[in-house]
């Protein structure tokens, strides 16, 4: 029964989302445990993630479990085809991805950027 709702659960989420997931152009669907849904738009494609939950983890916060990731509303990975989170400080889609390396490098390349701007000079 829990598959049945968290499918259920997944096309509501979907559906509420429709005009900015462009549904229109995918003809393939698959269902995945925990609410991840993939899509194709022929058979020749590769499987893209329409909609997904972040696994990602936070440095010094822990899992991140963003949730609902939604085609069209968050980037998709030029590499892996995974939605990608847009929680600060996470930027996941997929276990492995180099993508997912370079964009946390340049988070934190931003983080420390912003930090070393907002430190005042001492007065003398």
């Amino acid at each position: 029964m829990g598959v049945v709702e968290g499918l259920c659960s997944s096309l509501q989420t979907l559906w509420e989302s429709r005009q900015s997931a462009g549904l229109d152009g995918y003809r393939l669907f698959r269902f995945r445990a925990k609410g991840l849904l993939e899509a194709k738009r022929t058979a020749g494609d590769h499987w893209e993630t329409i909609l997904a939950y972040c696994g990602g983890w936070i440095e010094g916060v822990g899992k991140c479990g963003a949730s609902p990731l939604v085609v069209g509303e968050h980037e998709t990975c030029p590499v892996c085809r995974k939605l990608v989170c847009d929680r600060e400080g996470c930027g996941y889609c997929s276990e492995g991805c180099p993508a997912h390396g370079e964009r946390i490098g340049d988070a934190q390349r931003r983080r420390e950027a912003r930090q070393g701007a907002a430190v005042p000079f001492a007065r003398r």
